[in-house]
């Protein structure tokens, strides 16, 4: 199938809903023949850097090796799918100039809600000093300016986000609104006529 190339970066705190959304848009995306690519925040940190912390500067290269990513894979055509809590609105921006057809989607929650599906206790540790830059407790969060999309896990469920995402997508031409028909109309009438006579 032709496709143009589109990036859908996925943004929030951790266990806001990002990875099972994207993994779901993933699915959807190849049922209707695009070929995608996740790409999650952390693997690309420990793919590139064992060792890559959480402080500003850290952040900032892993996000840039993330964009460049994206941006190589939108240009063939590929579709990107990024994964990432990405908290600091000048650096998506940045992402949003470099690669085409850039589609932001916020994922987001009451800290309570996350705190309860936080079966790390990624939270806990933090708010114990156990671990340091952790985005929305010991790090700032920027909240996205105007995102495309906006997933509320308290209130949305996946099934809804993922037809909120789909909409966007169709809205600018992304993905085709209504799918190609296999069968012409003639074509369904006669099928429709032939079974009818076999009753």
């Amino acid at each position: 199938m032709e496709q143009k190339g589109f990036c859908v970066w996925f943004i929030g705190l951790p266990f806001s809903g990002k990875k099972q959304l994207a993994s779901m848009l993933s699915a959807k995306l190849e049922s209707l023949g695009f070929h995608n690519e996740i790409l999650e925040g952390g693997k690309i940190r420990r793919e590139f850097e064992q060792d890559l912390g959480f402080t500003k500067q850290e952040i900032y290269k892993n996000i840039h090796r993330i964009c460049f990513e994206c941006r190589m894979l939108t240009e063939n055509n590929i579709v990107a799918i990024a994964v990432t809590i990405s908290p600091y609105q000048d650096l998506r921006d940045q992402c949003r100039k470099e690669i085409m057809n850039f589609v932001e989607i916020y994922c987001t929650a009451p800290l309570d809600v996350l705190k309860k599906r936080d079966n790390k206790n990624f939270y806990k540790r933090a708010e114990e000093g156990k671990i340091h830059n952790v985005a929305g407790i010991s790090a700032p969060f920027d909240e996205p300016v105007a995102p495309d999309v906006v997933f509320r896990l308290d209130e949305d469920s996946f099934e809804k986000g993922l037809e909120n995402i789909i909409k966007a997508l169709q809205a600018r031409d992304l993905i085709p609104k209504k799918q190609k028909k296999i069968l012409t109309d003639e074509e369904e009438k006669l099928i429709r006529q032939r079974i009818k006579n076999t009753r």
